[in-house]
């Protein structure tokens, strides 16, 4: 594992600062393809029958916690389990992350099909829990749903006492500017079932887990296990994700930027994909197999487009003013 040194320090005191919060708080081009199943937390039929996601020689997926944290003294894992929300509702399970205060807003990002059959937090209940601090919030509001990215945007029900947890914690930042280089190296995080059956936070930091599709090349992907899905605009990764990982950021391991978010993985996946000599065949020439046998994320710069175009949509609707100063906000456009 790759160390940060020059950050050994700074990693130290902020996983002191998690031990002590856990005290207190007692898924270019523009190819089209059809995918053969979903990353969402509402899809348990696969891992019901035994379906392997595993991609590379072997499965990746750990538990993330404080402990394994330190061992990591890792400060880009330290950010990213700090800012990882189980979001769960009477329909779905899913994963999500924290993206700070935006125009007053606690915001939690994570896929639109998370939210499926939940118009507003007021109709049904929404949890947001740091599992690593063991800290739940419930849902204010949903500040958008945008299914043409699979993308939603949550806002914390908040007051003075849960609101100094949160300002203890170095939100995430969504890299919207930033090219997706094929081969970076990648981390994810998320609440994947597969071999999980405590549902707790893994991390995917092997080898394969990067960037496999071209450089800012993405396919607009469909996936048929979900009556009236959209096609989405994906990059390919190779982390092993499963069912309850939608929602996952995607972070680029030498920065801590996110490049993306998790929606969805193929599956049942070919033998092939675990065998290494496959993988490494992959990484070195082109071909259409990262768009049929891999996992697949949203790009931020594509979630950035989407945002901007509804912004101007609303410019002149009321209601939707707030909303929009915050995802403005969120954006950084807010003046």
């Amino acid at each position: 594992m790759k160390q940060l040194s020059p950050l050994r320090g700074f990693t130290n005191i902020f996983i002191l600062k998690l031990g002590l919060l856990l005290a207190l708080a007692s898924c270019g081009g523009n190819p089209d393809v059809t995918l053969g199943g979903a990353a969402g937390g509402d899809d348990t039929q696969g891992i019901q029958s035994g379906e392997n996601f595993q991609i590379g020689a072997s499965w990746s997926a750990k538990p993330l916690t404080i402990s394994s944290v330190q061992e990591e003294n890792n400060f880009v894992i330290a950010r990213l389990a700090s800012n990882a929300v189980k979001v769960s509702t009477i329909f779905a399970k899913g994963t999500g992350f924290y993206l700070g205060r935006h125009n007053g807003n606690h915001i939690v990002a994570t896929n639109a099909h998370v939210l499926k059959n939940i118009p507003s937090c007021s109709v049904s209940p929404v949890i947001l829990q740091f599992s690593v601090f063991n800290a739940a919030f419930s849902c204010s509001k949903i500040i958008g749903i945008w299914r043409d990215i699979d993308f939603a945007l949550i806002s914390l029900e908040t007051n003075s006492g849960n609101e100094a947890f949160l300002d203890e914690i170095n939100p995430l930042k969504m890299a919207f500017n930033k090219d997706i280089q094929r081969d970076a190296l990648v981390y994810s995080a998320g609440f994947g079932q597969y071999r999980n059956s405590n549902s707790q936070l893994t991390l995917k930091n092997d080898e394969d887990c990067r960037v496999y599709s071209p450089t800012n090349v993405f396919a607009r992907l469909q996936d048929p296990t979900r009556l009236g899905s959209k096609k989405v605009a994906s990059f390919a990764i190779g982390c092993d994700i499963s069912p309850g990982d939608s929602g996952s950021p995607i972070i680029e391991r030498d920065t801590g930027d996110v490049l993306g978010i998790v929606w969805s993985t193929q599956m049942p996946k070919p033998i092939t994909i675990r065998s290494q000599t496959y993988m490494q065949d992959l990484r070195r020439r082109d071909t259409d197999s990262v768009w049929k046998h891999l996992s697949y994320a949203v790009p931020a710069s594509e979630i950035r487009a989407e945002l901007l175009r509804w912004t101007e949509k609303v410019r002149r609707s009321r209601p939707t003013q707030k909303r929009r100063d915050t995802v403005l906000s969120l954006l950084g456009l807010l003046p």
